[in-house]
């Protein structure tokens, strides 16, 4: 009776971790999600950049295919300026948030060179605790 239950209990308990598990799983799926739609629509660093780049590439790609396989003539040579004036538009797209987030980037570096600045000098003594000390030129930079 008593291996009966420890075998029920160990069940339950493997079961609400499987629960759990799949919990996690479902909101770091979630998450991931949402960052990489950020990433899309506000990029910052160089990475962001360049997954919007390959992504424009791609879609550019599937793009001429399908104009390639079902359009001939005229219309084909039509749909082909049609995407490059598209491929032309989301690059100037690109650049502009290119440039904001340069902008950013840089007002950010700049702030955190300006605390760093101003902070007072620090330093840990013989006994373990640490001294900081104002000296006139972080006074002056705060």
């Amino acid at each position: 009776k008593r291996l009966v239950n420890q075998l029920r209990e160990d069940r339950e308990e493997r079961l609400q971790w499987e629960r759990e598990e799949e919990i996690r799983k479902r909101k770091e799926k979630e998450a991931r999600i949402r960052k990489e739609f950020e990433r899309r629509m506000n990029p910052r660093t160089k990475a962001d950049f360049d997954l919007l780049y390959s992504a424009l590439e791609k879609w550019r790609q599937e793009q001429f295919e399908e104009i390639n396989s079902t359009k001939t003539g005229a219309t084909r040579k039509a749909a082909l300026c049609w995407l490059l004036d598209q491929e032309t538009q989301l690059l100037a797209a690109i650049g502009r948030h290119k440039l904001e987030a340069t902008k950013q980037n840089d007002a950010q570096r700049e702030e955190e060179f300006m605390e760093q600045a101003a902070a007072p000098k620090r330093w840990r003594t013989f006994d373990g605790k640490v001294t900081a000390m104002e000296t006139p030129w972080t006074q002056r930079a705060a």
